[in-house]
This record gives structure tokens, C-alpha cells and sequence, in this order.
């Protein structure tokens, strides 16, 4: 019943005791309405992501700067083309995953399975129950971290860090 008001209150900030969940949530998840990064203007458009889901992962991105990442999309990997110049794309084991279809999903599920570091993740809509999967393996293998979402936000996001503790926000954002 109280669902909808702790997603509300998280989603605002209030109840959140990290001072990096409460950056992350403030500056990047759910910025302040008129809130405008440069190159808002030139990012992509694509008929498969809203623009407010570009706006997300470049700014993201920009919060993360990944050394490498594996994109499956064309027009996401222009944004995080834009968002981090220096990152290098699609190698052997990425520090960002952006998870648009169920392949990536399996793909990324499998490396965890294997025993390789978990990524950070942005797993995008629509879900399905390889990409849910994947989230859960990924909660629950990492060593520190937090997660951000639920199953009525824009994406799933995980920020994988071992110095951070392991927390979870379900947020709508």
C-alpha cells in the first residue's frame, strides 16, 4: 500500500543515507526540472529510446567515465560515444554494460556465471525475464554496490563499486 510513497520519497532523496546514492539520485537519475547538460542538443535521436532515456544514459556516463563499455545499439553507442570520448567499446570485459536486448542480457549473464567482476549496468525497458535475471545475478555476485530502480523506472541501474555497501533503491525515475 505504502509502495508508491517510499518510491516517491527515494525518489526525491529523503530516506537515502549515502552521500553518493543521494548525488547519483539528485545529479544524474532525477536532475531538477530545466536541469541541461551540453550536447543535450546534438545527442541522437532514435524512434526505439525517448529522448528522455538518452539524456540518462549520457548523463550517466559522464558520472561513471568508463574506460570501456559494450553498447549493442547504434544510437546508444553514439551517446556514450558523446558522453565519454576515451571509452573503448564492445572488448572482452567492460567496466559499463547498456543492456537493450535480451542477447546483451544473456551475453553479460554468462561472464557473471563465469566468475568475471560485475559491470556497472543500465538495463534498458522493455524487461523481460532474461534481463530481470541478469539484474538479479548481478545484485546478488557483486561484492559492493547499489542499484537503482524497479520495475516502474526508465532503467535498472547498477553502480558496481567494492567500496561502496550493498544497497538497493527502488525508485521511479
Amino acid at each position: 500500500m505504502f509502495g508508491w510513497y517510499l518510491r516517491w520519497r527515494h525518489g526525491r532523496g529523503f530516506g537515502v543515507h549515502s552521500p553518493f546514492a543521494f548525488d547519483f539520485l539528485r545529479a544524474e537519475l532525477r536532475p531538477p526540472r530545466g536541469y541541461v547538460y551540453y550536447h543535450y542538443d546534438r545527442l541522437p535521436q532514435t524512434p526505439a529510446f525517448d529522448r528522455r532515456t538518452i539524456r540518462l544514459i549520457f548523463r550517466i556516463m559522464q558520472r561513471l567515465r568508463p574506460a570501456s563499455a559494450a553498447v549493442s545499439d547504434s544510437a546508444l553507442r553514439q551517446t556514450a560515444r558523446m558522453a565519454c570520448p576515451a571509452c573503448r567499446f564492445n572488448c572482452e570485459t567492460p567496466e559499463l554494460a547498456i543492456i537493450s536486448d535480451d542477447s546483451a542480457a544473456a551475453a553479460v549473464s554468462t561472464d557473471i556465471a563465469s566468475g568475471a567482476s560485475v559491470p556497472h549496468l543500465i538495463i534498458l525497458r522493455p524487461y523481460s525475464k532474461e534481463k530481470l535475471r541478469l539484474w538479479q545475478s548481478a545484485r546478488t555476485s557483486a561484492s559492493g554496490g547499489m542499484g537503482f530502480g524497479g520495475r516502474h523506472s526508465r532503467a535498472l541501474v547498477f553502480v558496481s563499486n567494492p567500496k561502496l555497501p550493498r544497497q538497493d533503491f527502488d525508485i521511479r525515475f
